[in-house]
């Protein structure tokens, strides 16, 4: 294993990687339910203020939210090696596990931040075309 290769098993293992290989994971899905909540309870508001500005910055943060933790799984799988082996001694193993974790965590991220990104878009369409339009 190489002087990169052991660093990456490094943060793999670390403290501040395990943080940032889970904000990739699950900040699209905590984004999005937040929204949704925050999005149920502020519309009766946002209708009798004939305001929808509220529910917009809901939306903008909701993305920006997303798009961070799509960062953090970009960021996970680029400090990943491309190719984990886990041939060598038994002592080796272990950061070879660590590092088929943090690579499946960053793809995980990446992929649940692309889906939950395209369905904040989708919910956040009436909220910017429906103007004034209170049910």
């Amino acid at each position: 294993m190489g002087a990169q290769d052991h660093l990456s098993a490094e943060w793999s293992t670390s403290y501040s990687g395990i943080w940032t290989q889970w904000t990739g994971v699950l900040a699209g899905p905590i984004a999005w339910s937040v929204m949704l909540g925050l999005d149920y309870s502020l519309t009766k508001w946002s209708c009798g203020h004939s305001t929808a500005y509220v529910l917009q910055v809901i939306a903008v943060l909701a993305l920006a939210c997303t798009a961070a933790g799509a960062f953090a799984a970009w960021r996970t799988l680029m400090l990943v090696p491309a190719t984990v082996s886990d041939a060598g001694p038994a002592t080796s193993a272990a950061p070879a596990v660590a590092m088929s974790r943090s690579k499946f965590m960053g793809l995980l991220g990446l992929t649940a931040s692309a889906l939950f990104g395209l369905l904040l878009v989708a919910e956040s369409v009436p909220i910017w075309t429906l103007h004034g339009v209170c049910w």
